[in-house]
């Protein structure tokens, strides 16, 4: 991550990135993509955890066994 955030990438992915970190290292990961998407970095996210999904993401597309079934806006979320 460090790499992409010093040569100033146009879109980070990031695959499960949360999964092995702690709740407090969790929030300042969140803290940092917020800031990227601000400052105009397109943001890839992959998670199963949908409440970090819905927080930090304007779409999601959801794939059930390997198999694309949609996309939504999150602001559809409840």
């Amino acid at each position: 991550m460090g790499k992409a955030l010093s040569s100033n990438a146009k879109y980070i992915l990031f695959d499960e990135p949360t999964s092995s970190l702690t709740v407090y290292e969790s929030q300042n990961l969140i803290k940092i993509i917020r800031k990227l998407k601000e400052e105009g970095t397109a943001v890839i996210f992959i998670s199963h955890k949908i409440e970090a999904v819905i927080e930090l993401c304007d779409k999601v597309s959801v794939l059930r066994d390997g198999k694309y079934v949609d996309t939504f806006d999150t602001i559809n979320f409840n």
